[in-house]
Order: C-alpha cells, then sequence, then structure tokens
C-alpha cells in the first residue's frame, strides 16, 4: 500500500480490506492512507478500520471529507453504519 502507483495501492487496499489479516502493521498501514491525496484511497482506508472495530474510525472516515453525489449506497459508506450499529448491540 505504499507503493508510488495508484492503482497498485489502490488494489492492495481494496484487498486487504476484506481480508482477515488483523495485524498491526495492517492496520498501520490503513491509517497511513489516511494521508494520501486520493480520496478514494481514503474512503477505503476508512472502511477497513470500521471492518476492524478501530476505535479511530469516526476520524478516520473525517479524514474523507465530503463525498460528491453517487455514494449514497457505497458499501464503505455503509461499513460506517454498521460499525455504529455492532457498537450499540455490543453495548445492550
Amino acid at each position: 500500500m505504499r507503493d508510488t502507483d495508484l492503482g497498485v495501492r489502490a488494489g492492495a487496499a481494496e484487498s486487504l480490506s476484506v481480508s482477515l489479516d488483523r495485524t498491526a502493521a495492517v492496520t498501520e498501514a490503513f491509517l497511513d492512507l489516511l494521508d494520501d491525496d486520493n480520496q478514494l484511497l481514503r474512503l477505503e482506508a476508512a472502511c477497513a478500520l470500521a471492518r476492524r472495530d478501530d476505535p479511530r474510525t469516526d476520524q478516520a472516515y473525517e479524514r474523507v471529507g465530503p463525498l460528491g453525489p453517487g455514494f449514497e449506497d457505497d458499501h464503505r459508506v455503509s461499513e460506517h453504519w454498521r460499525y455504529h450499529w455492532r457498537r450499540r448491540t455490543e453495548g445492550s
């Protein structure tokens, strides 16, 4: 995910986002992606953190920035809602 090629970074992020790898190194790589200039990469990183129930998820989605039209049904945006739902149901 540190490759200079955007396509390589995006492919790696998408693959690791859905993987079962929950190591600190992978989590740190997603945190690093939140500084990327590409908004879709930041969105993928935020989604990956949400899937891992990382406590920095809300801040990650804030760093994605405003999304334009067409993202209403995006699975990466929906993952933020599911993160909050899991936290509410686990606390009950």
